[in-house]
């Protein structure tokens, strides 16, 4: 999975960057919080992304994860300060078989792709899509 903040730059723009590290710290717990295998890995990709990997979860787990990822951050109230943040989330995944002759480029750039349809039909949802 890939996931990125929807439109974070205006939460750095309006709160400032130490709200934003703030932010960021709470998003990746509501992330943590939606993980339920051992095997799970969230890390942050840059910037405001993360990268997810799922390695014994198919497409439609994957699917699973991703929204109740996507809810939790939806759903979660973070307060810096004086500050009330809500953020939200835009999330792409790639999927393929154990053993798949696709590289970790092309899932990446599959799991990129989705990532950009969600944000393309409005943000705050998830695409997925398998990698045959």
């Amino acid at each position: 999975l890939l996931v990125d903040v929807d439109h974070f730059k205006q939460v750095n723009d309006r709160y400032g960057h130490p709200a934003g590290d703030a932010c960021l710290q709470q998003v990746a717990k509501q992330i943590g919080s939606g993980l339920r295998l051992s095997s799970d890995v969230a890390a942050r990709y840059g910037g405001e992304e993360f990268c997810l990997l799922l390695p014994n979860t198919d497409c439609d787990g994957a699917k699973v994860v991703a929204e109740r990822i996507r809810r939790n951050v939806e759903n979660h109230v973070i307060e810096v300060d004086s500050a009330v943040i809500r953020v939200t989330i835009s999330v792409g995944a790639s999927s393929c078989a154990p053993g798949s002759a696709n590289s970790i480029e092309q899932r990446i750039k599959r799991a990129d792709d989705t990532l950009y349809q969600s944000k393309q039909s409005g943000r705050n949802q998830v695409t997925v899509a398998r990698l045959d």
